[in-house]
């Protein structure tokens, strides 16, 4: 885990970041700036990418305790349940605030705030007031998503969990720009890398970064199999 030491920068300074890619938020991916101004190191981005980074961390290290727990693998289990212990702590010495909400640059954006609510990073008044701030985000914007591919692998099940079925459906079942039924709306008959990979009145996005069968977004037939099966 040495990306994540404690120095200046958890990422390497000279590395690649692709955050959540094709985000729509303020601190996205290539959709809003960041990535074309990657070596302008802005803070406010290295903030971001350090979370998602640590959150990854954290969700590596439990999986694999699950699974050496599962293995019998004592040892292994032990070891990774340390690593657990330090990446949560690593988060919220770094992205917490006292009362246990996430801090600016990172309070109200839509990935930030599902990761923190689906990895257990926020508890109690903390957890209901992420809560809030994550529903009163997607009031603000038409209950339109602005995730970008680490966001949206997440949206539909964290929704259900902390109670937001509803919205969850509201969002899945939208014909607004960005969604599915928007890019179904475009012809498409896969799940596309971007929700305009293709429009009826612009064609075809730059052929560079414009797959037309990529998995991340359709994450979401897990969770319309498990919740909605009919």
């Amino acid at each position: 885990m040495a990306l994540l030491r404690r120095t200046r920068y958890a990422t390497p300074e000279n590395g690649w970041q692709y955050a959540d890619w094709l985000s729509l938020e303020e601190l996205g991916s290539w959709e809003t700036g960041w990535f074309r101004d990657f070596h302008g190191r802005r803070a406010d981005y290295w903030t971001y990418w350090n979370y998602l980074g640590g959150a990854y961390w954290l969700w590596d290290a439990r999986m694999m305790r699950e699974m050496a727990v599962a293995l019998g693998e004592t040892a292994d289990a032990a070891q990774f349940a340390a690593d657990e212990r330090t990446a949560f702590a690593y988060l919220h010495e770094n992205f917490f605030g006292d009362d246990g909400t996430l801090e600016a640059p990172l309070a109200n954006l839509q990935t930030a705030m599902l990761l923190a609510l689906r990895l257990g990073l926020v508890e109690g008044e903390a957890h209901a007031a992420t809560k809030a701030a994550l529903l009163a985000n997607f009031a603000a914007n038409g209950n339109r998503l602005k995730t970008g591919f680490l966001g949206t692998s997440i949206l539909m099940d964290t929704l259900t969990q902390i109670g937001a079925g509803d919205l969850a459906w509201q969002i899945v079942t939208s014909h607004a720009y960005p969604g599915w039924l928007y890019s179904v709306d475009q012809g498409a008959t896969t799940v596309w890398e971007r929700w305009n990979s293709y429009t009826k009145d612009r064609g075809f996005g730059d052929v560079s970064m414009n797959s037309f069968n990529h998995y991340a977004y359709g994450a979401v037939m897990h969770w319309l199999w498990e919740h909605h099966p009919r």
